[in-house]
């Protein structure tokens, strides 16, 4: 049971605050505030307030009421309040230590006196500072509503604002004022604009605004969840990696080379050079935000375009993340993109679908790249935003020079050596920097190494589409798809009538690849000289357009090898998407020269370092330099 000795200086908290009873009538009593406020109070009021635990005894509060009421305070003082007791402090502080009279400016320095020493009464002796603290945020109109209407309109808001049907808040609002009207006991109706604050009050609300403009509109106010105490994107380089494709903002042309690859005749249209926009693949390392490798394709994405990167970036630095972080394409659910990362070791993590802030160290790649580079070059299609706005003069295909071959060099040189020596906001620093941090401080990690030789090409090669295994056929070989493949190791007796694993090369449908007795042997087609250089993507197409062609002659439509080699030759190939799709293809193989010419570079670099014959040195610094002086030879071909 409690106890309060109701006298004259009895100190009691109430409303958050502490009063002391300055008066005791027969009716009424008196209470002083300590920022000297009076107010009475009926004594049967109060002794019911008491009861109800609103009014309680300074005297009965523990030892943890009173701190946890100081921590209070303390949270909610804000600097300038911090510092207004610091002067208040400083101007007292010679009155308190000999508590001598104040004569000079006596009514402020006395009142301020009489707070700290009441302070000390309530929290104890020397915490006398809370009470020079100000109070204004304690200040202020309290509103006169009934309680229970807070609730109330935020249930009304909820059911009725938050719903699909995106209602107008001054439609709401007018339903609302009828609802006060009719509830019993009626409200009060609050005005418009405090009904509108409320509603902007849960305007940060998750669920709310889903409920309203669903998931993806809402993703602004979704919270960011992430394992509290660890670094978002990784504590080193190579802990995780970003891969993802985006379609480039420029539009391209077919180089001469292509075009008299194709031997294309007189009728060639402005729209056959034109070959549109490319795709580029780029892998980001989340921790240093360093590009790691860059590829440009005109097919969509694709295990190709996926397999291109893993590639690039094992022959730049010898080494895959040990987590990859990709979205939930297609292509990255591809069981060749999954066996080559479980192969090596890579945890495959996937981004919460519909969720683009979860790749953001990609992404961010993405917009800066276009922003700093891809939209300083002619052809750019900016202006294609206002599309209805474009005319002829200032269309990017009218505007567009440049080929897929040179804004690959072009882009290579942007992402190794002008976007990781630019400074990062997130970092404070330049991505190549920050890498270099990183590796002093985990080391290289030799044991990640991964040797980029023909093994490593080999594995990063699909497999049949149908099944990965084919029968050996005495004298014919295999056959993939529409196309026989022989290798000499099919002559062994005990191959013939087996099956064997086989590859095949999407880039080279002439060339595929089998495992026989424990080895990889390349396998060549009949058909070699007229499928060289032809890719899968352009052999599906053709073979869609023959079967297409064939469909009015048999039920059963079947093509053989040699109706389609000759269907690539035939005058139907220069027509429409065929033709189209063969100058991307050629497009496409340019970059891919460039990066064997690259691949035997590092191969001849490589057996040079580790070379112990003097002679041996001296042979294959010979091929070195004649290797170089064959890709400048190219490089001013293509420039021609």
């Amino acid at each position: 049971m409690r106890v309060l000795n109701v006298d004259i200086g009895t100190l009691v908290y109430w409303d958050e605050k502490t009063w002391s009873i300055t008066n005791l009538g027969s009716h009424k009593v008196y209470l002083e505030s300590s920022d000297d406020k009076i107010v009475s109070i009926k004594i049967d009021e109060f002794y019911r307030l008491f009861e109800t635990g609103d009014i309680v005894g300074v005297e009965q509060q523990t030892e943890f009421d009173i701190n946890s009421h100081m921590k209070q305070i303390f949270s909610r003082a804000r600097p300038k309040d911090i510092q207004t007791a610091n002067e208040r402090y400083s101007a007292i502080r010679p009155y308190l230590e000999n508590n001598e009279p104040i004569t000079k400016a006596g009514r402020t320095l006395r009142r301020w006196r009489d707070k700290y020493f009441q302070a000390e009464k309530i929290y104890g002796k020397g915490n006398g500072y809370v009470g020079l603290l100000p109070k204004h945020l304690d200040k202020g109109h309290h509103s006169k509503l009934n309680p229970e209407l807070f609730d109330f309109m935020d249930k009304f808001i909820e059911e009725n604002y938050f719903t699909p049907k995106n209602r107008r808040i001054s439609a709401v609002y007018r339903d609302f004022k009828q609802a006060c009207q009719n509830h019993e006991p009626s409200f009060d109706v609050p005005c418009e604009k405090y009904f509108r604050l409320q509603i902007k009050r849960k305007s940060n609300n998750y669920k709310l605004n889903c409920a309203r403009i669903g998931s993806r509109g809402a993703k602004q106010s979704k919270p960011f969840y992430t394992t509290p105490g660890l670094p978002r994107h990784g504590e080193l380089p190579w802990e995780s990696a970003h891969i993802d494709h985006t379609l480039v903002d420029i539009e391209l042309v077919s180089s001469l080379l292509s075009l008299a690859t194709c031997n294309t005749s007189s009728a060639l249209t402005q729209s056959d050079i034109h070959l549109g926009r490319c795709w580029a693949s780029i892998m980001v390392d989340s921790y240093c935000k360093r590009i790691l490798a860059v590829y440009l394709s005109f097919e969509e994405p694709s295990y190709r375009s996926c397999m291109m990167v893993i590639r690039i970036c094992v022959q730049k630095w010898s080494r895959l993340p040990q987590a990859i972080v990709t979205d939930n394409g297609k292509e990255f659910h591809s069981i060749y993109f999954k066996q080559l990362l479980a192969y090596y070791n890579c945890t495959h993590k996937y981004r919460p679908p519909g969720e683009p802030r979860y790749g953001n160290p990609v992404e961010r790649v993405f917009g800066t790249t276009n922003t700093l580079w891809i939209h300083e070059l002619r052809g750019n299609t900016q202006i294609k935003k206002n599309n209805r706005q474009v005319t002829k003069s200032v269309n990017p295909k009218m505007q567009a020079v440049w080929t897929i071959g040179e804004l690959y060099q072009s882009l290579e040189y942007w992402a190794y050596s002008i976007y990781n020596k630019r400074e990062h906001s997130s970092l404070g620093t330049t991505p190549e920097l920050a890498y270099n941090a990183g590796i002093a401080l985990g080391g290289m990690r030799e044991i990640r190494h991964i040797e980029y030789d023909d093994n490593f090409l080999i594995l990063t090669l699909p497999s049949s589409a149908n099944n990965t295994t084919r029968i050996v056929q005495p004298g014919r070989g295999v056959k993939i798809g529409n196309i026989w493949y022989w290798c000499d190791a099919f002559r062994d007796p005990e191959v013939e009538k087996t099956a064997v694993d086989i590859k095949e090369d999407p880039f080279n449908v002439s060339i595929a690849y089998s495992y026989v007795k424990g080895f990889w042997h390349q396998c060549l087609s009949d058909h070699y000289s007229y499928l060289e250089g032809r890719t899968e993507k352009e052999l599906k197409v053709i073979s869609a357009d023959l079967r297409r062609r064939k469909l009015g002659h048999a039920k059963r439509v079947e093509i053989s090898d040699s109706e389609l080699v000759e269907h690539l030759h035939s005058a139907y190939a220069m027509e429409g998407e065929l033709l189209k799709q063969r100058l991307q293809a050629l497009e496409n193989r340019t970059i891919l020269d460039l990066l064997s010419v690259k691949e035997s570079s590092t191969k001849l670099l490589n057996k040079v370092n580790n070379s112990l014959d003097a002679s041996d040195i001296n042979i294959s610094a010979n091929k070195l330099d004649t290797l170089t002086n064959e890709q400048e030879n190219l490089s001013n071909y293509e420039a021609f």
